[in-house]
Formats: C-alpha cells, sequence, structure tokens
C-alpha cells in the first residue's frame, strides 16, 4: 500500500490555495476517522483521514451525507491561509470569522495522525484522537492544554515515484495526477504525478490529490474478484515487509557479543563487522538486545502466519480458476469485511446481522476471540487465532476494528473481548444478537 508522503501534502496544499483560499466553510461532518470540510461556492470537498494505513489530506468531489455535522459554530468562517510546516507533515488551515481567528492542524504522521483545532492563543479547542500522559511521555494533547508541535522526524519519507517522474518536481507545478492501475489485474498499485512503465495503466486525474482519494476508495471498498486480488496483494507486502525477520536475532547477537550488557549507548546508531544497527541512546545493550529478540520473536510468528495464509491464497486461487463463482458464493463472501493484524492473523468484520452470525457460529473456532463495543450497536469481531498466541498488538489491532465500524461516538471506546466458547446466542433474540459468559475490557481510541 502506498504512503501518503509530505511530498503529496505539499501539493495538497498548494490545491487547497488556489481553489478554496477565500471560501466560507460550509460545513464539516466526522464520523469515526474521517473528516469531511465542505465551502461555499466551490465543488471540491477537503477530506481528511486520521487512520492508519491510509492517513492522508485530500481533495474530493464527494462526500458522505451521513456523517455527522460537528463544530456548528464555526461556519461561514472565511479560510484565510494554508500552509505546511517546514520539512514536516503537519498543515495549518487559518480561519477569521468577524474578529476571531482560530486554525485546524492536520497531522500526518502516520500512526499518530491527528485533526486539532485551536483558537488564536493556540489552545486546543476540539481534537479527535486526544492524548494523555498515560499515551505518550512525548507529548501531551487535550483540550484546554496549549498546542505543541509533534517532534520533527529525522528525514522524510520520498515517494515511490519520485525518482522515475522527469524534470523538476516543485508541488505548485502539478496539476493532475494519475492512478497506477496493473495492465493485467486492474488492481490499483498507487498514483503519480507522472507517467512511466509499459506495465502500468495510467488513469488522469485533476487536481492531483483526487486521484489519492480514488486509489483509497478502491483499496478501501472493492468488490468482486478484484477483491480477492488486492487482499492477496496486501498478504504478499506484508510478508516482504516481514521476511527479513532474522536480521533482527543477528542484531541482538551482535550487541550481546560485541559490548558489556550495561554498556550506555550515547549515539543513535553502532557500526558492527560491517552492519549498521538502530539504537536508542541512553539505553543499555541488555535493554535493545532484548527489544530485538521481542521483534525477532514477533516478525517470525507474522512470517509463519502470512506464509501459510499466501499458500492457502494460492490454493484458493487455483480452485477458483476452475470453477465459476456463484450468487451463493459471491453473498457469502459479501457477509464480512477482512483485515490482518500485525502478527499477521485473519481479523473477520461482521457488515449485518446475518455477517455477524456467519463470522461467529460458522467460521470461528471455540479458542478464537470475539470483540464488541461495550454498551453500543456494533459489529461482531473475530480475531482466528487457531492455537497459535496473539500479541497485545493483535487484541488492541481487532479491538480498533470493533469500534471503528460501531455507532459509537469518538473518544475512548470500551471493547469486550473473549474466546469464541464464551459467546451464546439468545433464544428469542434477533439474529446476531448474543450473551458473552465473561468477557475482558481493553479501552481504545476513536
Amino acid at each position: 500500500m502506498q504512503d501518503y508522503t509530505y511530498f503529496d501534502l505539499l501539493i495538497c496544499i498548494q490545491e487547497i490555495r488556489e481553489f478554496l483560499l477565500g471560501k466560507k466553510l460550509a460545513f464539516i461532518r466526522g464520523k469515526g476517522k474521517d473528516y469531511y470540510m465542505g465551502f461555499k461556492d466551490s465543488d471540491l470537498n477537503l477530506h481528511f483521514y486520521y487512520g492508519y494505513p491510509g492517513y492522508r489530506l485530500t481533495l474530493t468531489e464527494q462526500f458522505p451525507e451521513e456523517n455527522m455535522m460537528i463544530l456548528g459554530d464555526k461556519y461561514g468562517a472565511i479560510l484565510t491561509d494554508a500552509k505546511v510546516s517546514e520539512d514536516d507533515r503537519v498543515a495549518v488551515l487559518v480561519f477569521k470569522k468577524v474578529k476571531a481567528k482560530w486554525a485546524l492542524i492536520f497531522e500526518l504522521t502516520g500512526k499518530n495522525s491527528n485533526l486539532i483545532l485551536i483558537n488564536q492563543s493556540g489552545i486546543i479547542s476540539y481534537i479527535a484522537r486526544p492524548v494523555g500522559p498515560t499515551q505518550s511521555r512525548v507529548r501531551q494533547l487535550q483540550v484546554g492544554m496549549k498546542y505543541v508541535p509533534p517532534p520533527k522526524p529525522e528525514r522524510l519519507k520520498l515517494p515511490p515515484f519520485f525518482e522515475k517522474c522527469p524534470g523538476e518536481k516543485e508541488a505548485y507545478k502539478i496539476k493532475s495526477g494519475y492512478l497506477l492501475l496493473n495492465k493485467d489485474s486492474h488492481i490499483p498499485l498507487g498514483w503519480s504525478p507522472c507517467v512511466y512503465g509499459e506495465e502500468i495503466i495510467f488513469k488522469e486525474y485533476s487536481p492531483y490529490t483526487v486521484a489519492i482519494e480514488a486509489y483509497y476508495t478502491l483499496i478501501s471498498s472493492p468488490s468482486g474478484s478484484s477483491r480477492e486480488s488486492i487482499r492477496k496483494e496486501r498478504l504478499k507486502e506484508e510478508f516482504e515487509k516481514i521476511k527479513e525477520f532474522k536480521k533482527y536475532k543477528d542484531f541482538a547477537d551482535l550487541l550481546l557479543s560485541s559490548f558489556p550488557s550495561s554498556y550506555v549507548f550515547e549515539s543513535p546508531e553502532v557500526h558492527l563487522n560491517g552492519v549498521v544497527i538502530p539504537v536508542t541512546p541512553r539505553k543499555t545493550v541488555k535493554e535493545e538486545a532484548e527489544k530485538y529478540y521481542k521483534l525477532y520473536k514477533k516478525f517470525k510468528r507474522g512470517y509463519e502466519k502470512l506464509k501459510q495464509l499466501l499458500n492457502e491464497e494460492e490454493v484458493e486461487a487455483s480452485i477458483q480458476r476452475t470453477r465459476k463463482e456463484t450468487p451463493f458464493q459471491r453473498k457469502k463472501r459479501e457477509k464480512y469485511l477482512e483485515f490482518i493484524s500485525p502478527g499477521g492473523y485473519r481479523v473477520l468484520v461482521g457488515r449485518n446481522a446475518t455477517g455477524n452470525d456467519f463470522i461467529t457460529f460458522t467460521l470461528a473456532h471455540k479458542e478464537d476471540i470475539f470483540f464488541h463495543v461495550k454498551d453500543y450497536s456494533g459489529p461482531h469481531v473475530v480475531l482466528i487465532k487457531g492455537e497459535g498466541p496473539v500479541s497485545s498488538e493483535d487484541i488492541l489491532f481487532a479491538a480498533s476494528k470493533a469500534a471503528e465500524y460501531s455507532k459509537a461516538g469518538l473518544g475512548k471506546i470500551e471493547v469486550m473481548y473473549t474466546e469464541r466458547k464464551n459467546v451464546y446466542r439468545v433464544k428469542g433474540l434477533s439474529q446476531g444478537k448474543v450473551f458473552l459468559r465473561t468477557y475482558k475490557i481493553i479501552v481504545v481510541e476513536k
């Protein structure tokens, strides 16, 4: 999956300045991790998504009308400025209404992406994802606090097309973008400001960030055979990322064999036997070695699980090639969404009451883990773990999906989870309604 970069943000800000500067804010709609902003006398809306992966700030002609209207007292304010923090993925839109000034800050910093509204004194009056002292020792973000920008990254990631596009790459010169599709399978591969390569189909969009929005729309809600192809491509992407897991064990072994365990590092990296090993200053050799051993074990589990899943995909693909999908099979496939957890486990999310019942009582085994938000309507979520151990990251990932697709509002959400064997249908209740004999609670941010 292609990531949104600083380069994309620079272009987006140029587009905002060209198409939206001087216009009045008509609405802000929010649901889950999606925010849409509309402006009077403009066919283009602003879309911000702070989830990971997929975080982005783009222009789009669409917006979901079912999203809740928020921050109504800000409507009618004029957009007076749009800028990007130097060498960081943070955008600032400045508004003015009568004599009052305020700003929307879009932090596109990967897993910590956020939307923050500050008044003219820099005090936070709204935040999509509050950050407390238990969540970060570096920076807290709460309503009523003074806004502090995030720490700047050591280096910014270049987009994958950067070396392939000829000519100068100033953001203000780029007026359109291209959606990249595989020539054979038509699987969306990413986006680019230029055309290159013979094995790729290019579909042009204007302005540029509409191509980014088209890419994420396709990979987020594909249908038919393309959905299965994209799922397989995602599995392969994850597999490529973690297949070098053995290097973490090598890092740990090298550190322990080269330094006393109590030695404290002063620089952010060490060079041993021609190998550059990233380390944390002020941490001991023992602490860093333990960190790398944990990473080795975690990615080894993910590697084995993804390897198994890819083999299963190949078998399923060969079966599907020999027979045409029936309407019944298509209906069965459309009952749920499917994701892959950090540890490589399948996470299933029911799309309706029938899908909820299907994933919980047909697909899940007794040792798999069931999730549901507490005190709100929402889908059944099942983590298919088999007999293998799952990490806290896997639990958090699945719980976050339960919160994301639920009807709970924004903020801290309690999610119940338990083994499937503790989940029962209740006679007399509608399909999908269940009783949990016992459960644990995990709190996630929405």
